[in-house]
């Protein structure tokens, strides 16, 4: 109850401020969403601002578009990875397509680490990348000898893909770890914290999982993320690159024009 009430103040004096509206989700109602507007509307405006996300962050470091690849690099080694295990049991002795697919993008990702290791002069990155560097290596080798004995010991698979899968979420960790790392410390925290509230949920559960009943469940805290990341960033006492607020500014106007269509419906 004092959450939800928190919520509302909170909404109502910061859409005051950007001269906008920002309704909470409401305690016990229901709101229901068709999967037609689900499907044709709000997923395409959520994907519009993933990506908007990574335009942000590309642009505000020279060297974020090294880190964007290595992200996207291990999230293809992800999607490979479980298309591999969904398409290829213990009884199936052909998987090779599906096995030279997660190699190319093992072989992507190793490029793009050698280049950022021979070009890193941070320290603390450098200890990242090169933790990274290692657990992709054993990833690598543990999913080599995964094919060699699949077929030999298939009483193994449960517990050996249950194995990968976390080293490849650990993967998946640093890489997120790294995404930011060349922007400016005035507004790096805003967007690690953006991420880990906001768009990775979104990723994981909206575009990924798609699971359109977790932004109903989720209204609320979602929407307290973004408004909190974009107060700080257009309403900051820090000032942020003028050229890419406006491309924030747009954001806001997908993710307010997102809440009207849940709300309204």
């Amino acid at each position: 109850m004092l959450r939800n009430i928190t919520s509302l103040i909170f909404i109502f004096f910061w859409g005051l401020q950007a001269k906008a509206s920002y309704p909470a989700y409401v305690g016990n109602k229901k709101i229901k969403v068709s999967d037609q507007s689900f499907n044709r509307y709000i997923k395409p405006q959520l994907r519009n601002l993933y990506n908007d996300y990574f335009y942000l962050i590309k642009e505000l470091g020279e060297k974020n578009s090294n880190s964007i690849q290595l992200f996207q690099s291990i999230d293809k080694i992800e999607k490979n990875w479980k298309k591999w295990i969904e398409n290829c049991s213990s009884y199936k002795e052909d998987c090779s397509n599906f096995y030279s697919s997660l190699i190319k993008s093992q072989q992507r990702t190793d490029k793009l680490l050698l280049d950022m290791l021979q070009d890193e002069k941070g320290i603390q990155d450098l200890e990242t990348l090169n933790e990274l560097s290692v657990l992709v290596f054993n990833f690598q080798k543990r999913t080599l000898a995964f094919k060699n004995d699949i077929f030999r010991f298939p009483k193994r698979w449960k517990k050996e893909t249950s194995l990968i899968s976390s080293k490849l979420s650990h993967m998946k960790i640093y890489a997120e770890m790294i995404l930011t790392k060349d922007i400016n410390s005035n507004f790096k925290k805003d967007f690690d914290y953006v991420w880990v509230h906001f768009f990775k949920k979104i990723n994981l559960e909206i575009l990924k999982g798609k699971k359109p009943s977790y932004l109903i469940s989720r209204l609320e805290e979602l929407n307290w993320a973004w408004n909190t990341f974009h107060m700080k960033v257009s309403k900051g006492q820090k000032s942020f690159n003028k050229r890419l607020l406006n491309t924030v500014k747009i954001m806001h106007s997908r993710w307010n024009s997102i809440l009207k269509v849940i709300l309204n419906t």
